[in-house]
Parts: C-alpha cells; structure tokens; sequence
C-alpha cells in the first residue's frame, strides 16, 4: 500500500532536504519539522487569502486555483428532476504539467540544482533509521 502523506510527513521531508543543503552552502540552520509546519500552514493561509481576493492564483510549476460558482440544481436520480441548491463557491484546480512531470517521475526537480537530494527511493532500513531520527523533533 502506497504511503499516504500528511502536511507533518510533508514538512519531515522539507526539513531533511533544508538540511541536506545546508552544508553545501556553508551555513548551520537547525531546522525543525515544527518550523517547517508553521511555515508550511503560513504559505497555504496567505494562498487561500489571496485567492479569496482575487478569484484566482496562478502558481507556475504548480497550477492555477480559481473560485467558481457551484451549480445552483443537483439531478435526482430517485426523483428524475433536478433539485435546486442553494448557490456557493467552490475552488477548482488545473494541474501544471511540470508538476505532472515530477509526480510521474519524468522529471527530477533536483538532479540539476543539487544531486545529492536527487529523488530516489530510499532503502526500507534509511527510510526506517530516518524516521526513527526525526520523530524525536
């Protein structure tokens, strides 16, 4: 069964490739996976924010987010009518195809910038040592 990943596993993994990078740039940061939680909720706020305003939010590499009218009737398939609905907003997504290309694995995000945190399926026991590592954060 595939894992399933949640905003805290995300930020594990954020936190791990920060401090991957950090020696390569001659800097120490002692990032944790909470800081990279609050960062992580901060961004996603100020993104819903800034889609309430302005309706949409193009995010290259990502996709667009936009707001849209929900249709104000629903079919009844017991009934063979259409139902009215009490109108709302929903946010609708389009997908864009660099983000297509690394979640298919045609693409590898950091083979060029650095290729040590080239995206590899790690060994079940480094997988195992890391997470045993970090729960402690």
């Amino acid at each position: 069964m595939p894992q399933k990943h949640t905003k805290d596993t995300l930020a594990t993994e954020v936190a791990h490739k920060v401090r991957a990078l950090c020696p390569k740039c001659g800097r120490t940061l002692n990032v944790t996976q909470q800081m990279v939680l609050d960062i992580v909720n901060t961004y996603l706020t100020e993104l819903a924010l800034a889609l309430r305003d302005d309706n949409a939010l193009q995010m290259r590499g990502l996709g667009t987010f936009r707001l849209a009218d929900k249709r104000t009737t629903k079919w009844d398939p017991q009934r063979k009518e259409s139902v009215p609905v009490p109108p709302a907003k929903t946010v609708r997504f389009k997908v864009a195809q660099a983000f297509v290309d690394i979640a298919t694995g045609e693409d590898d995000p950091y083979a060029a910038v650095n290729p040590d945190l080239a995206v590899v399926a790690p060994h079940p026991d480094v997988a195992a040592n890391f997470n045993a590592q970090t729960e402690g954060e």
